[in-house]
């Protein structure tokens, strides 16, 4: 299971990233592969001096027998003559290991149950096995691409390195206190499972393209729930006696990511985790589309307004709202023309009276589909003139689309008003009401209007939907389905 894209916006180059995969390759390639004891012995040697280990050669094979005469009272014997005494050789202090032999002995993986600092920067950069490079810096590009695109390569390497460090101190310091080891640890995994808790923060219906083998293939999974897998993952494993530094590593980074988003430093556009779970990302693009539709329709009205007091069409009318502009794909003309193989197009413009530019303008904007822009305007014409009307085709056309887009509750007005004012293809009206009306389980309204329907007057196709909806409205009684709206 490996993740190596994204649908997630970038606005950042993945510089970073591409620099530590380059990295941590070279580093693949220049680190030789310690033998099994140097670890051990490049401990011992940096904890202990080097006269002080067992076996070295600068101690003595054999200890010299004891020689009672050393023990005897020096006040006994006469000290000898200056002249005659032999000169003694200066005590020598044999010095410890120099920094050649230091760094030439340094085990760059993190050993458990000991303290070693330049560990902490230096195991999280070293791979054993191409496979496992591979695998982590195709998962590191996946994540430089969602993390790295939102804040930038500073941001990046600075999660990045507080990440890799933090883990790998609380592992050693943890084994150190524990008395775990002894044992080496190393590699990118822990610190890309911790950028994945941030991703999962910061994105979360954002997907991942994750291949899952060649039996499965490929397949799109979202940010949240490729975490939430690759996180039952690592606790499978430490249950099973693997590491713990990808559980520390995801423990740090989850915090992290919320600091960051609760700083202001990440703008993830309302899409964050908090603000999905509070479908708060629903509300800026409504909030943005509420307010376009009342500018669109308050321009359509003052168009409306000025042809009623003047008589004439200002030259943006159809064009004040950007929607209906393009939805009529013209510009109209206000003056006249000159020229005489034209003199009809302005003369008809500037005859119509102000509800029929009204309903031309609102029928031009459900043309367009644009069934909010047209109910907005309806609505505020009607406050100031309630005899605005549309014909039947528009009318049955704007009743459609709504049914379209699911809205409902417009929808069953606009049915109600057709039913009301034509007779025309009432009986059809009449029973997609009630058809909608069941499926928003309304049994006992959509029974009342289906009584009200005239069945002899029906077709046969028509009786044959009558009698369905008759039935689902009193099976929907009978299982006790409560209205909660009229």
């Amino acid at each position: 299971m490996i993740a190596f894209g994204t649908d997630a916006p970038i606005y950042h180059r993945p510089l970073a990233t591409a620099g530590l995969i380059v990295a941590q390759c070279l580093l693949f390639l220049a680190l030789p592969d310690p033998p099994a004891n140097q670890p051990e012995k490049a401990a011992i040697a940096v904890a202990r001096p080097r006269a002080l280990v067992p076996g070295d050669q600068n101690e003595p094979a054999e200890r010299p027998a004891w020689n009672e005469a050393d023990f005897a009272d020096p006040m006994a014997e006469e000290l000898p003559a200056e002249a005659d005494a032999a000169p003694r050789p200066a005590p020598v202090r044999e010095a410890g290991p120099s920094w050649a032999e230091l760094i030439a002995g340094f085990q760059p993986r993190l050993q458990l149950g000991q303290i070693h600092p330049l560990q902490w920067f230096t195991s999280p950069l070293i791979h054993d096995h191409l496979t496992s490079l591979v695998i982590n810096m195709i998962g590191l590009w996946a994540l430089g691409l969602v993390i790295e695109g939102k804040v930038g390569h500073r941001s990046f390497l600075l999660l990045y390195v507080l990440l890799a460090i933090s883990q790998a101190a609380i592992l050693q310091l943890l084994s150190w206190m524990f008395g775990w080891g002894p044992a080496t640890t190393f590699g990118a995994a822990p610190t890309i499972l911790g950028l994945l808790g941030i991703a999962a923060i910061w994105a979360p219906k954002n997907s991942f393209d994750v291949w899952f083998g060649f039996y499965f293939g490929t397949h799109e999974v979202p940010i949240l729930l490729y975490g939430f897998l690759q996180a039952a993952i690592s606790v499978l494993a430490f249950g099973s006696g693997g590491s713990l530094a990808p559980l520390i590593a995801l423990a740090l980074g989850i915090p992290l990511g919320v600091a960051w988003l609760r700083r202001g430093w990440v703008d993830c556009e309302g899409w964050d985790l908090f603000s999905v779970w509070r479908n708060d990302h629903l509300r800026p693009r409504q909030a943005e589309i509420e307010e376009e539709l009342e500018r669109e329709a308050q321009q359509l009205v003052e168009a409306t307004r000025t042809y009623r007091e003047t008589g004439l069409r200002p030259t943006n009318a159809a064009s004040a709202s950007g929607t209906a502009g393009k939805s009529a794909g013209r510009t109209r003309q206000t003056k006249r023309s000159s020229s005489p193989s034209a003199p009809a197009v302005g003369a008809v413009e500037d005859r119509l009276s102000p509800m029929q530019a009204a309903q031309r303008d609102i029928a031009e904007l459900i043309a367009a589909q644009n069934y909010q822009t047209a109910l907005k305007m309806m609505d505020k014409l009607r406050r100031s003139d309630s005899q605005v009307e549309l014909p039947q085709p528009v009318l049955g056309q704007l009743m459609r689309g709504l049914l379209k887009e699911q809205d409902y509750p417009n929808a069953i007005a606009i049915m109600q008003e057709h039913i009301a004012r034509f007779a025309e293809g009432r009986a059809a009206v009449q029973l997609a009401l009630c058809k909608t009306l069941l499926h928003l389980e309304r049994p006992n309204k959509a029974l009342s209007i289906l009584r009200g329907i005239d069945t002899k007057q029906l077709d046969q196709a028509s009786r044959a939907a009558w009698g369905r909806l008759a039935a689902i409205a009193k099976q929907q009684i009978d299982e006790g389905v409560i209205e909660l709206s009229e």
